[in-house]
């Protein structure tokens, strides 16, 4: 869900599997900080979006969870490979060793939050990336 210039964690479903990722409800993470974040950042208000990178920019170059780091015109590249293919994917960005698919949930043309699966890089193979992409119809 996006709050102001930042998203909130507002509902999840667990994995069976013994080792996952699991989003505190509540949590509230930077719009530009995840795939879920992004997916929303990508189809705001091009107005708020604009205050969300001028944010950055003045926060300075972002490190990854991986210890990678990460300069605002990559951000800015990610959100228009997001806004042309309608879903955003991450690895290790917030969490080491975490992936994430995202897409924007929309009520009409405006984005009001993201749908999103967590878990562990090893079992986000390029094969389940591509079952979990068809969530966006073009």
């Amino acid at each position: 869900m996006k709050i102001g210039l930042q998203r909130m964690v507002i509902a999840r479903v667990e994995s069976s599997n013994p080792i996952r990722f699991v989003s505190p409800i509540g949590e509230s993470v930077p719009l530009y900080s995840g795939a879920a974040g992004k997916a929303i950042l990508a189809f705001i208000d091009e107005d708020e979006r604009r205050k969300v990178i001028e944010d950055l920019k003045a926060a300075g170059t972002q490190v990854y969870a991986s210890g990678r780091a990460i300069t605002v015109e990559e951000i800015q590249e990610q959100i228009d490979g997001i806004r042309r293919d309608g879903f955003a994917i991450s690895e290790s960005e917030r969490v080491a060793a975490a992936a994430t698919v995202a897409a924007p949930i929309l009520s009409g043309r405006r984005v009001i939050g993201s749908i999103s699966v967590t878990g562990p890089v090893h079992r986000f193979s390029a094969a389940k990336q591509d079952r979990l992409r068809p969530w966006y119809r073009k």
